[in-house]
C-alpha cells in the first residue's frame, strides 16, 4: 500500500516490479510495461528505501533472484490485481476508513488519485508555480500529457480552500468589498 500512495505508480505497474527493478543503492524504482508501452524511473523517498529493507528482510528467501517479482504473498507467488484489491479492502478498517454506504470505494485505484492530490497540496502550501510542476507531475505518474493528470485532480474541500487562500494572498487587494463600496471608497 505504501509503494502505491508514496510513488503514485499504478497498480499493475506495482505488481509487475521485479527485484532488480527496485535500485535501494540510488532510491529509484524503474517501471516497466507501462500503461502506455513506455518505461520510467520513479525515485523514491528515504523512508519508502527504509520500507523497502524491512519488507525485503521478511519476504519469503525461496523467490530470490533478479527477475522474481518484488511483491509476493505468503505463498511465494505474485499477488493479482484482484488479490490485492481484496486485502486493500480488508486493510480500510484498520486504518479507519470506513465505506460509505451506497458507495463503491476507497478501492485501490483510488490511491493514485490520492498521490495526485497530495502532491499538488504540498505544492500549493509551498507557494510553487503549479503551472511548471504539473508537466513534471504527469511525467512521474507516466501520462502522455498534462490533461491526462488533470484527471486525478478533482477538487476536495482542502485543495479549494488552499487554492482560494493562494487566490487571495495575490489577488485579494484588487476585490473590492461590499463595504467599501457602501462607503464609496474603491
Amino acid at each position: 500500500m505504501l509503494v502505491l500512495y508514496a510513488t503514485g505508480l499504478r497498480i499493475g505497474e506495482t505488481l509487475r516490479l521485479r527485484l532488480r527493478d527496485v535500485d535501494l543503492k540510488v532510491a529509484t524504482i524503474l517501471v516497466r510495461e507501462t500503461k502506455f508501452g513506455k518505461s520510467r524511473v520513479v525515485p523514491f523517498s528515504p523512508a519508502l528505501g527504509d520500507a523497502f529493507r524491512t519488507y525485503l528482510e521478511q519476504r519469503l528467501v525461496a523467490t530470490i533472484g533478479p527477475d522474481a517479482p518484488f511483491f509476493i504473498n505468503h505463498e511465494g507467488r505474485p499477488y493479482s490485481v484482484d488479490k490485492f484489491s481484496e486485502v486493500f479492502r480488508t486493510l480500510l478498517p484498520a486504518a479507519g476508513i470506513a465505506r460509505v454506504p451506497g458507495k463503491h470505494g476507497p478501492r485501490v485505484y483510488d490511491v493514485r488519485h490520492t498521490f495526485a492530490l497530495t502532491r499538488v497540496l504540498k505544492w500549493y502550501r509551498e507557494g510553487a508555480d503549479l503551472q511548471s510542476k504539473l508537466p513534471l507531475l504527469a511525467t512521474y505518474m507516466g501520462h502522455v500529457d498534462v490533461l491526462s493528470t488533470q484527471v486525478y485532480l478533482r477538487s476536495t474541500p482542502e485543495l479549494l480552500r488552499e487554492a482560494s487562500s493562494r487566490f487571495e494572498r495575490i489577488f485579494g487587494s484588487l476585490i473590492v468589498q461590499p463595504q467599501e463600496v457602501n462607503d464609496g471608497v474603491r
